[in-house]
């Protein structure tokens, strides 16, 4: 989405919720081996057994041992025999057919495999949804053994589905097997991520305009400007917004040579924007992110390369007006606090 006078800005994003159920058309099982199978653990079905399971399991260790069996990375078979499901539970060879019975179509094994697809389909179809831009890059099936990847080496461990991926720019970036154009990745990856935790930004009411205007001039220059949560700054290697918004819309783009970029990522109502910014605006805003006076502010923007009094002074109001109009300000607080 484009907005007035060729500034980018990205997309709103969708969702959130605290568990989300998989969606039709995600591609199935992309990877090899035996992290994922669609047709029952990779040794086969095995004979079913009636259940025989101790009488005085408690619950929480037969859900805390089925948990660790249904997400282990190497399927149900390496997961009933991990030393974190034994450490539930121990029953040895065969624990899987003791625990849990037969359907009249399923052997146990089966049933307990279906678990174990949905659990890592759905969490592969989150970072698809959390990334596009990475996947499109990639393409699904080489996305789709990152995923898993980065799922094996970070498993879910909260509650929330909002924190999942939060280490995966880092894993891109630097832990994750070989990647083509693992720099660029990086950064869009980090691009991706920065929008969902600014749709989960606290709210903030801003500033009307009229409240804006109605701040006299000597509380913006000795106070603090109280800044919007749902704001993050961010310094990049590669201009990846024009790339981004490309895939979006489903147009050509190739992927950029390396260069400088500077993007403000912000909530505005219910849809999180991008915003490219110059070094200048930039470092403005981060000084008042950073909870600087206005004159720390200025003197900052002034120590950068190139920097043009004249110019500066006469943009400032310009951008001022345009930041209130986005929700950047929540009010002016006194220095003091």
């Amino acid at each position: 989405m484009r907005a007035r006078g060729g500034r980018a800005r990205g997309e709103p994003a969708s969702r959130k919720a605290g568990l989300r159920l998989p969606r039709g058309g995600t591609e199935a099982a992309p990877v090899s081996g035996t992290a994922i199978s669609a047709a029952g653990d990779p040794a086969g079905p095995l004979r079913s057994l009636s259940r025989t399971a101790p009488p005085r399991a408690k619950l929480n260790a037969v859900e805390n041992w089925m948990q660790e069996v249904i997400t282990h990375p190497g399927g149900i078979g390496a997961g009933e025999s991990s030393s974190a499901a034994r450490s539930h539970m121990d029953l040895g060879a065969g624990a899987i057919e003791r625990l849990i019975g037969p359907s009249r179509n399923l052997t146990s094994r089966q049933r307990l495999q279906i678990y174990s697809n949905m659990y890592f389909w759905r969490l592969i179809d989150i970072l698809a949804e959390e990334y596009p831009t990475v996947r499109h890059v990639l393409g699904p099936p080489r996305f789709g053994r990152l995923a898993v990847a980065f799922l094996t080496a970070h498993p879910s461990r909260s509650y929330s589905l909002n924190v999942l991926s939060a280490g995966f720019p880092d894993f891109v970036r630097s832990e994750a097997g070989r990647l083509p154009r693992r720099a660029f990745l990086a950064d869009v990856a980090r691009v991706e991520r920065t929008m969902e935790e600014v749709f989960d930004a606290p709210d903030a009411r801003p500033l009307t305009t009229k409240e804006f205007r109605a701040i006299p001039m000597g509380r913006w220059a000795t106070g603090r400007i109280r800044m919007t949560p749902a704001l993050r700054l961010l310094a990049l290697d590669h201009p990846v917004d024009a790339f981004m918004a490309a895939v979006r819309e489903e147009r050509q783009a190739d992927v950029p040579r390396r260069r400088k970029e500077w993007l403000a990522v912000f909530r505005s109502g219910y849809s999180v924007w991008r915003a490219r910014l110059s070094e200048e605006r930039f470092t403005l805003l981060g000084a008042l992110v950073a909870g600087k006076s206005l004159p720390d502010a200025f003197e900052a923007c002034a120590a950068l390369r190139g920097f043009d009094e004249g110019r500066f002074t006469a943009a400032l109001p310009v951008w001022f007006k345009r930041w209130a109009s986005e929700g950047f300000f929540c009010g002016v607080e006194s220095a003091e606090k």
